[in-house]
């Protein structure tokens, strides 16, 4: 898992005040590609972490599956880049998530 902030120079700007230079902590988003039973599906942005959390409610949410249990299984993929992670899913009934992943 990548740094999920990192450190950045910053300028605050006030209307009628004097623009201040300094540090700030920000939040890291990468992007994160989703593959149902090998085929690309999505790519969605995150904050790195609990990535398969996010990928099976987000299966759920926009029904793939039904529950977190038809998810067989969840991997990360070999070779995906550094800076870009990628999640493969296999569904218990491949038809069912074959048919779904159509309508995107």
């Amino acid at each position: 898992m990548g740094r999920v902030t990192q450190r950045r120079r910053v300028e605050r700007v006030k209307v009628g005040e004097s623009t201040l230079k300094g540090e700030d902590i920000l939040a890291v988003e990468e992007p994160l590609e989703i593959r149902i039973n090998g085929r690309a599906f999505s790519v969605t942005m995150r904050t790195p972490g609990a990535d398969f959390d996010l990928v099976a409610g987000f299966l759920v949410s926009e029904g793939i599956v039904s529950s977190s249990e038809q998810l067989a299984a969840m991997r990360y993929c070999a070779g995906a880049q550094r800076d870009f992670g990628a999640i493969i899913a296999r569904g218990r009934t491949r038809r069912h998530c074959r048919d779904h992943a159509r309508r995107f």
